[in-house]
């Protein structure tokens, strides 16, 4: 089973914005699971112990997320919500120790 880490829309600013990311999340759970794959996403893992409002533990988080995304056989980015700065920073980590990266959509299949 391919190992992956999912990247998307997370940090938010209303309870309406965290749970339409948190619903998004976890549709693109579903996705990899149906593909056959093995998924991980520290960003909603970690935001249930740190505060992502808090920069320095949003920053100790994306670190720490960044360490296990390392080891995964790939990156995929759901894009269907945008790109946000969490997932840009992934993106530059991800090119950075050349790791493969997978933008996917899910289209109308999941509800806003």
């Amino acid at each position: 089973m391919k190992t992956v880490v999912i990247e998307s829309p997370w940090r938010s600013d209303t309870k309406e914005l965290a749970d339409r990311n948190s619903r998004y999340l976890e549709a693109c759970i579903v996705d990899c699971l149906r593909r056959g794959e093995s998924p991980y996403a520290s960003h909603k893992m970690l935001t249930d112990a740190l505060d992502d409002r808090n920069e320095a533990q949003r920053k100790a988080g994306i670190e720490a997320g960044f360490v296990w995304a390392a080891l995964a056989d790939a990156r995929v980015f759901y894009t269907d919500l945008g790109v946000s700065h969490g997932m840009f920073l992934a993106v530059v980590h991800a090119a950075d120790i050349r790791q493969v990266v997978e933008y996917r959509t899910l289209g109308g299949g999941w509800v806003e």
